[in-house]
């Protein structure tokens, strides 16, 4: 039986640092050393734009609600209820 390869989830800030190290490096190289496929590097690399935007603190996933207004009454509602 063929042995399952393990899931290796990357921060925001690493997926930045792969983008930048494909300039300089080949990318079969860049994706042996983060040990990934190097098709997954070439999936960060064609979300590049979306990521940088993204490059802020060690997130993990790039997930967005796509219910913003509830999001802020909920947050406000909550920090108002805490602080009371």
């Amino acid at each position: 039986m063929e042995k399952k390869r393990k899931l290796n989830v990357l921060s925001i800030s690493d997926k930045v640092r792969l983008i930048q190290l494909v300039r300089n490096r080949k990318k079969c190289e860049i994706a042996n050393e983060f040990n990934i496929p190097p098709n997954t590097l070439s999936s960060i690399i064609k979300q590049k734009e979306k990521i940088m935007k993204l490059n802020c603190g060690n997130m993990k996933k790039m997930r967005m609600t796509p219910y913003l207004d509830i999001d802020k009454c909920l947050l406000k509602w909550f920090t108002y209820s805490v602080l009371r």
